[in-house]
């Protein structure tokens, strides 16, 4: 984590001693995050975070968080000391209600686009207004 911060922020960091959520959406998304580090106190915001905040991915490279829709905790050991930390991570999109991946797979199911629209946004109505 101090490589990915220190790279991210241009400085040496050290040693990392929390991550912080400071401030979250109405739809749970990560707005404002703090970096308690060794070396000072470093903060980021909205979706620069997804940049920031990168994970080391299966191939063993850094890689952007899909999304700001996570939750992050301390990873410790037995004598309570972090040693790392764990993102959940809650989808990837824009957070809107519809996912593009399932509209794409009811539209080659033959789909209408009122249907798919009624299937993710229950109880609406849709109208012409032009």
């Amino acid at each position: 984590m101090s490589d990915v911060l220190s790279t991210s922020f241009n400085t040496e960091v050290g040693k990392v001693y929390e991550i912080n959520v400071l401030e979250r959406s109405s739809s749970g998304r990560v707005l404002e995050m703090e970096f308690v580090t060794e070396n000072g106190t470093f903060y980021e915001t909205k979706d620069r975070i997804r940049t920031t905040l990168k994970y080391i991915n299966a191939s063993g490279n850094q890689a952007s968080l899909l999304s700001t829709l996570f939750h992050i905790e301390p990873v410790k050991d037995s004598n309570k000391e972090v040693t790392g930390f764990k993102v959940y991570g809650g989808g990837w999109g824009h957070g809107v209600g519809l996912s593009q991946t399932g509209a794409v797979g009811m539209a080659e199911k033959g789909a209408t686009f009122e249907e798919i629209l009624k299937h993710y946004y229950q109880g609406i109505d849709i109208e012409d207004r032009y």
